[in-house]
């Protein structure tokens, strides 16, 4: 491998692309900007997307004079389609994610730098990080026996509650548009139909009903790609609040062709107490992107991971899954596990064994209650 240029001069080919969403965050950015620039690795460009933010976090933002930042507003659309416009006005080769929130110790960059040098030809690597909230912290590692490694037992640590965090992650730009970046979620009131879209404008699926109930907002079509088949739909809307888990259907997805590097160093930093400010609706669509995408791979028998790591890592995410669409009417029910694919994939009669325990709950608090209520004798 080449040697990698520190140089920060504004002519000098940029080695990261760090991308930032942000929307009324202003009481983080001081902390967020301060853990970027002062890196240790200097040749990056920082792009800033600001979701017209109405509290002063563009005006901050503005104040800054460092040729290596990019400061773009656009409407408020949701994080997945303002990282993925990063993504795309992005020169460097290697992307990377910071949320407006988090921040970074001194040496991220630079730990990712010595992975590069270390580990050749690989395309996706990962510190750990520390999760603070208010009353705990934690650290989060994929391993902390040895100081580096590649992460080749990935399905299995998920099932075992471990996860990638986006503020702790750099993988090629090419890697990210391979997989389709982070996903999102379109519908029409008037054709009554909703899609599951990537950052390519690519449609993932279809879904028979409008899915967008529980919030959603008008395109602005210059910040996103729209799949050719819906160009002419004239009331097509983005959800708002995306869709969750969207950043997980990123990192699972490039962990299905390609290994993470890991680093077992603590360079992040995850603010677990700030909720999501890019919309004050709180219902989600139920949609979870990266069961749909294992679920779509397990059907297909193309995958080079284990089979039964996957396989156990797709019941993992169903128990929340259920958990949300159980809530549902039946026939959106009947739509949306259709959507996901578990039909497909063996997965009946877990879904079966969730639903018989689900109503025995039912059937054991009723009884308590009919007892409780029953006169004594």
């Amino acid at each position: 491998m080449n040697t990698i240029s520190n140089s920060q001069d504004k002519g000098s080919e940029k080695i990261f692309s760090i991308v930032v969403s942000v929307y009324n965050k202003v009481n983080y950015l001081e902390r967020m900007m301060s853990s970027v620039l002062s890196q240790s690795f200097l040749n990056f460009e920082l792009i800033l997307i600001d979701a017209c933010s109405t509290d002063g976090s563009y005006e901050y933002l503005e104040k800054f004079n460092d040729p290596r930042i990019v400061l773009i507003k656009q409407p408020n659309m949701g994080v997945s389609v303002a990282k993925n416009y990063g993504v795309f006005v992005s020169s460097g080769k290697y992307i990377t994610f910071l949320d407006a929130d988090d921040y970074w110790e001194k040496g991220f960059l630079e730990e990712i730098v010595r992975l590069l040098s270390k580990y050749h030809g690989y395309e996706a690597y990962i510190t750990g990080y520390k999760r603070i909230c208010k009353n705990h912290s934690d650290i989060v590692q994929y391993e902390n026996k040895c100081a580096d490694g590649i992460a080749n037992d990935y399905f299995k640590n998920r099932v075992n509650g471990w996860g990638v965090h986006t503020s702790s992650v750099v993988v090629t730009k090419d890697i990210f548009n391979r997989v389709g970046g982070f996903p999102f979620l379109l519908g029409s009131r008037i054709v009554g139909k909703s899609w599951l879209v990537n950052c390519n404008g690519e449609i993932l699926s279809e879904i028979s009903s409008y899915s967008l109930d529980s919030g959603s907002v008008d395109l602005n079509r210059s910040f996103l790609l729209i799949p050719q088949s819906l160009e002419s739909i004239v009331d097509l809307e983005v959800a708002l609040p995306d869709i969750p888990a969207e950043d997980q259907f990123m990192h699972d997805s490039v962990a299905l062709i390609s290994d993470f590097i890991y680093s077992s160093k603590i360079l992040s930093n995850w603010d677990g107490d700030v909720s999501n400010q890019m919309t004050s609706i709180k219902r989600t669509p139920v949609i979870y992107p990266h069961l749909f995408a294992m679920c779509t791979v397990l059907s297909s028998n193309k995958y080079k991971v284990c089979q039964s790591h996957l396989k156990n890592y797709v019941k993992y995410l169903t128990v929340s899954f259920l958990q949300k669409v159980k809530q549902l009417p039946s026939a959106d029910r009947k739509i949306i596990i259709r959507f996901h694919g578990l039909h497909a994939v063996g997965i009946n009669s877990y879904l079966g064994l969730f639903v018989t325990s689900y109503l025995t709950k039912i059937k054991l608090r009723i009884r308590r209650i009919s007892i409780k209520l029953s006169p004594k004798v």
